[in-house]
């Protein structure tokens, strides 16, 4: 058995009645599981803090009586294999052993190699090669008797590295995620109740639970990032900070509102239009955050519109374009001096050019319309008044020249009938100028004809003419 004797004091004083003053100075039963037995007597400043020293304690000098104290520890099993930073395995079933509180065993994370002291009203013990308890199949208790004097009793002896000893081993080759998983699904159940707790506080607990989720479903996560998001997850459900009944929580609305004066101090960045509606959500959320009287359901929509709005920004283009509007313009007047003498073309000419200079015009007041949106707007709007179609002018008497001919068939067949009518003289009647003069003349409309229209006189006329230029050809051919 090796023993060590911690550093206390002991100090004998005489007394005026013969008795003895014991004044012992006692280390606290804090666990200090960084502490090798060997070096128990170089205690540090930390661990001097917490040494308390009991009241001096008045006996007669026979009586003071070494006795046996009783200790207990509690042993366990490894459930898997661990290791250390070097990379020494200890094997599942390997022996562990903590520091217990009765023969019903004790709590917390158990050791490689435990030891067990006693002092006057105290057990205090010592471990290398911390293991937690997850990794530990628990076992039975034991107890020992130990002299208070400053005697340690090792309860168990298993090996460990110089390394280790200092050290809390982890899973070898695998990553245990038991902690995690629990961790992640404890948070759960607080954000399904998240009214009841501070937006901040639940906003830390989901980013918590986020980031356990990614290290959970991340095969290449090692053990020290799975202890992490779970100590992470576990901090913020004890940060949680509960809501007092009818308070109102404008935590989030409060970001929100300093968030947007931040785009609204560079809001040259920005089109006009989103920026105005900016500013109008921020002025309602600045009269909700003011409003004493303003329910949770108030704050909530303010918040969610004043978000909104920053996430509908638009940014200005990089480099300002130069947008020539003067052909647009050109167009746009145009199609207004004709659609001043709409009345002389078609209607649906006329609507297709309305709804090309509509859409002209909303083009020419789009401060934010690109060069290509100005010119496809031109081009329409020209094509359209291009595209205009005159009505048909009125044709009054549109009867064509083969209609009066038809009218007046007559006059050909009583030249016909007047030149049979002559047998005996069948042979002169191509010679006969002055007979075809006076048939052409009979055939003409009588003056006092009123039935007659001037439009069959003229016709005559020009026929009686064109028989007359036929007969002197004839004449000349003889």
């Amino acid at each position: 058995m090796t023993k060590y004797t911690p550093r206390h004091a002991k100090k004998r004083v005489k007394s005026n009645k013969g008795k003895l003053i014991l004044a012992t100075g006692l280390i606290s039963t804090t666990v200090l599981s960084t502490v090798s037995p060997v070096l128990a007597d170089s205690v540090t400043n930390e661990q001097a803090q917490n040494t308390t020293v009991a009241k001096p304690v008045e006996q007669n000098i026979d009586k003071v009586v070494a006795e046996t104290v009783t200790g207990y520890a509690q042993y366990g099993t490894l459930k898997i294999d661990l290791q250390d930073s070097t990379g020494y395995i200890y094997k599942a079933g390997t022996q562990v052993a903590r520091q217990a509180q009765s023969l019903n065993g004790g709590t917390g994370n158990y050791w490689m190699s435990l030891s067990l002291a006693a002092y006057p009203g105290s057990i205090q013990s010592f471990g290398f090669g911390q293991v937690p308890e997850q990794y530990v199949t628990a076992g039975s208790s034991k107890s020992f008797d130990i002299d208070p004097s400053g005697d340690s009793v090792w309860v168990n002896t298993s090996y460990v590295t110089d390394t280790g000893k200092y050290e809390t081993l982890t899973p070898a080759g695998q990553v245990d995620k038991t902690a995690l998983v629990k961790a992640i699904s404890d948070g759960q159940s607080y954000i399904d109740k998240e009214s009841e707790y501070t937006a901040d506080s639940i906003a830390n607990l989901k980013s918590a639970i986020s980031n356990g989720r990614s290290i959970n479903a991340n095969d290449g996560a090692t053990q020290s990032d799975v202890d992490a998001a779970t100590t992470a997850i576990n901090n913020a459900i004890a940060a949680l900070v509960k809501v007092t009944p009818n308070q109102v929580d404008k935590t989030a609305l409060v970001k929100a509102i300093s968030d947007g004066q931040s785009y609204i101090d560079k809001s040259s960045e920005y089109t006009d239009d989103s920026i105005a509606n900016l500013k109008a959500a921020m002025a309602a959320a600045q009269s909700v955050n003011n409003d004493k009287n303003a329910t949770q359901a108030q704050v909530d929509a303010a918040t969610k519109a004043l978000s909104d709005a920053i996430a509908a920004l638009v940014e200005k283009p990089d480099t300002p374009v130069d947008v020539n509007k003067d052909n647009l313009e050109s167009a746009i007047n145009n199609a207004n001096d004709s659609l001043n003498n709409s009345d002389k073309y078609t209607d649906d000419s006329v609507n297709a050019l309305n709804d090309a200079l509509s859409k002209a015009q909303s083009v020419y007041n789009d401060k934010n319309a690109t060069q290509a949106q100005v010119d496809a707007a031109t081009k329409a709007l020209n094509d359209a008044i291009a595209a205009l179609v005159e009505k048909p002018e009125d044709g009054g008497n549109t009867n064509t020249p083969g209609d009066n001919n038809g009218s007046n068939s007559n006059g050909n067949s009583d030249n016909g009938s007047n030149e049979n009518s002559n047998p005996g003289s069948s042979s002169n009647q191509t010679n006969d100028v002055d007979k075809k003069e006076n048939n052409s003349k009979e055939t003409l409309p009588q003056t006092g004809d009123t039935k007659n229209s001037i439009a069959i006189s003229i016709m005559g006329l020009l026929l009686s003419v064109l028989g007359m230029l036929g007969s002197i050809n004839k004449r000349k051919n003889i």
